[in-house]
Formats: structure tokens, C-alpha cells, sequence
């Protein structure tokens, strides 16, 4: 069991490594097998599929920083702090993770053959957004509209004690 464990995590470093050398749009399962040295075989049946990994890579990473930016961000009770590191934080772990700095600046131009992959991580971002902006939100619509100005890291103001996109 613990060899397997060492597999998947030794595969996934590579993988993460290979992608932020070669990109989303350039890394080929065959670039994988060739690094990790293992077959397609045994590559299928751990991961499933090359997106899925691919996946795995990205979730992990994205779960590490919003688990820092909980960290950072607990116990703030003002709605408008909070968003404000929320923000800063995120945008402070992107611009010093090469991972996720290349997904983002690549994510827009990626072929169809990724929808799946940027749906998936999409999904988990609303997912994990929900849980850190929960406190501030009463409604669905406020809800979206706090997780618009955090992803898309629009200019607001506070008035009122609440952010309002510039």
C-alpha cells in the first residue's frame, strides 16, 4: 500500500513538474509514462485517464491554497476584510505557485478537449468559495456576485458595510 502511495504521489510531482515546464496545451501522456517510466497499463489503472490526472494535480493544489487562505481568513468577521484577504490571499498564492499562475494564464485558450478539466476545477473553486464566503452571504445572488469579484478580481468599493463592484 504504501509503495502504491509513493507511486501516485511521485506521478503527480512529475506531472505537476511537466506541466509547468511544457504547459496544459503541450504535455502529452506519453511525456508521463516517458518521466514516471511505467506503462500505459498501469498509468490507466491508477489514474483512469491523462485528464484525470491532470485533474488530480490541479485539485490538490487548489485545495492546499484554500486551506491557506481559510487559515488566514478565520475568525474575520467584517464582510468587507474579509473579502479583502480572501482576495489578496488567493491572488498571493497564484502569483507564487507556477502551477496554478500557468493554468489561469492558460485556462481561457485551452482546447475543447480540456472543457471537462476546467469545468471540474471550476466546480470545486464555487464549492470552496461557498465555504469561505458563507458568513458574508444571505442570499444565492449575493453569493454569486461576492464569487465574481473574488475569481475575477474585479475593483469595488464598501458602502454600507458591503462591497459594491466598481
Amino acid at each position: 500500500m504504501e509503495k502504491e502511495a509513493k507511486f501516485v504521489q511521485k506521478t503527480m510531482e512529475d506531472t505537476r513538474q511537466l506541466i509547468v515546464e511544457k504547459g496544459f496545451r503541450l504535455l502529452k501522456l506519453v511525456d508521463v509514462l516517458n518521466t514516471d517510466g511505467i506503462s500505459r497499463t498501469k498509468f490507466f489503472s491508477y489514474f483512469g485517464g491523462f485528464h484525470d490526472l491532470i485533474e488530480l494535480v490541479l485539485r490538490h493544489e487548489i485545495l492546499q491554497r484554500y486551506k491557506y487562505i481559510q487559515s488566514r481568513t478565520k475568525g474575520i468577521q467584517e464582510p468587507s476584510l474579509l473579502l479583502k484577504n480572501i482576495i489578496a490571499h488567493r491572488q498571493q498564492y497564484i502569483s507564487k505557485n507556477e502551477l496554478l499562475t500557468r493554468y489561469y494564464n492558460e485556462e481561457k485558450d485551452l482546447p475543447r478537449r480540456f472543457d471537462g478539466l476546467k469545468k471540474a476545477i471550476s466546480s470545486l473553486e464555487t464549492s470552496l468559495i461557498r465555504q469561505l464566503i458563507q458568513p458574508l452571504t444571505a442570499s444565492k445572488r449575493e453569493y454569486m456576485y461576492l464569487k465574481e469579484i473574488i475569481l475575477k478580481n474585479k475593483q469595488y468599493e464598501v458602502s454600507k458595510n458591503y462591497p459594491t463592484v466598481i
